[in-house]
């Protein structure tokens, strides 16, 4: 049997690396994973693109490739963060809604916003560390601008959709969203820098009182 030539051996590599290079969507979703993980836990501050990189099995320039900077990776990884609660928080709202009297309107969408605030309180917290950054540096608060415009935008979606305030006004629903949104990150602030004096049940009594005096 002919022994393979360099040539040979040389092809049979390249197409080996060929076969086992990650595409560009395997790359973009374990960077997206390993960041979400990494912001979640050490906050935006104290995240680095290395710790990222290294975490998703990838290279610093891999990362930029994809995402250009931190602030757009962070921006990248709350859109789809917002997308998936905003999806559960509507396939959850919408039932009970539906079958909740008008005058019992207030607690259960409390409760629902509240369910947000304990579940996914860590996460919000990361995006007010990112918000107070966002008054300081130009490209954060370009990325947090955008963040903010589409989950106002999902979240008047989901209140125009029920009808929680009996009217025709877009602009009412829309500022009703920025003040509930508002309250949800401080609330979550608030409940991961000290949780057993913003307890949840507090969180509970506080939306309840919210969103009584927004229906009104």
């Amino acid at each position: 049997m002919t022994a393979p030539t360099r040539q040979t051996r040389t092809s049979q590599t390249r197409t080996s690396q060929a076969r086992t290079r990650p595409t560009r969507t395997d790359v973009r979703e374990r960077v997206l994973t390993a960041a979400h993980q990494t912001f979640l836990t050490k906050g935006y501050a104290e995240t680095t693109i290395a710790e990222i990189a290294g975490k998703a099995g990838f290279t610093k320039g891999a990362v930029y490739s994809n995402f250009g900077s931190k602030p757009e990776l962070f921006g990248e990884v709350c859109q789809e963060q917002f997308a998936v609660k905003s999806s559960s928080l509507l396939v959850d709202l919408g039932p009970t809604l539906q079958r909740t009297p008008a005058d019992r309107l207030p607690q259960s969408l409390a409760r629902s916003l509240a369910a947000v605030v304990s579940t996914h309180g860590r996460w919000l917290a990361a995006i007010e560390e990112f918000r107070a950054l966002a008054t300081r540096d130009a490209d954060i608060s370009t990325v947090y601008a955008r963040i903010r415009s589409s989950q106002v935008a999902e979240l008047t979606a989901i209140l125009i959709d029920h009808e929680v305030l009996g009217e025709d006004s877009e602009q009412a629903y829309a500022e009703v969203a920025v003040i509930v949104l508002t309250q949800l990150t401080s609330l979550a602030l608030e409940h991961a820098a000290a949780p057993r004096a913003v307890t949840a049940e507090l969180i509970d009594r506080c939306l309840v009182r919210l969103i009584r005096g927004l229906l009104r």
